[in-house]
C-alpha cells in the first residue's frame, strides 16, 4: 500500500514537471512583437490559454506561420513568404534590400532554454 502511494506521488510529480517544462518553453521564448496575418493572429479552440500570438512558440504551432526578428508572419520551411515583413538579424527595422540570409527565420521550433528540464521529469 505504501508503494503504490509513493509510485502514485512520484507519478504526480513528474507530470506537474512535464507540464511545468512545457510552459516555461512557451514564455521563455522570444515575444511576439507585431503578428502580420489573419492566420497567425490566434490558435483557434485554445482551451487552457488564450489563443492569442504572444510568443515565438505560439506563433511556430500556427500552421503556414513562422516567427523572424519578433514578428510572427506566414511563411513555410524555406522562408516568410514576403521577405520584406521580417527585420533582418540584429536589426530593429525592416529593410527592403536584405535577402534570406540576413533573417532568423523560425519556422515549426524556437529555441528553448529549458531544453534539458524534461529529462529529469
Amino acid at each position: 500500500r505504501r508503494l503504490v502511494l509513493l509510485s502514485l506521488a512520484a507519478v504526480t510529480v513528474s507530470l506537474f514537471g512535464l507540464g511545468l517544462s512545457f510552459y516555461l518553453a512557451r514564455v521563455w521564448s522570444e515575444p511576439v512583437v507585431k503578428v502580420i496575418g489573419d492566420d497567425c493572429q490566434a490558435q483557434p479552440g485554445a482551451m487552457v490559454w488564450s489563443g492569442e500570438t504572444e510568443y515565438c512558440y505560439d506563433c511556430t504551432q500556427l500552421p503556414g506561420c513562422g516567427f523572424c526578428g519578433g514578428h510572427c508572419v506566414a511563411g513555410d520551411e524555406n522562408g516568410p513568404f514576403d521577405l520584406n515583413l521580417c527585420p533582418p538579424a540584429g536589426l530593429g527595422g525592416a529593410d527592403a534590400e536584405h535577402d534570406k540570409n540576413q533573417i532568423k527565420w523560425v519556422y515549426k521550433a524556437c529555441a528553448n532554454p529549458a531544453g534539458d528540464l524534461p529529462v529529469f521529469f
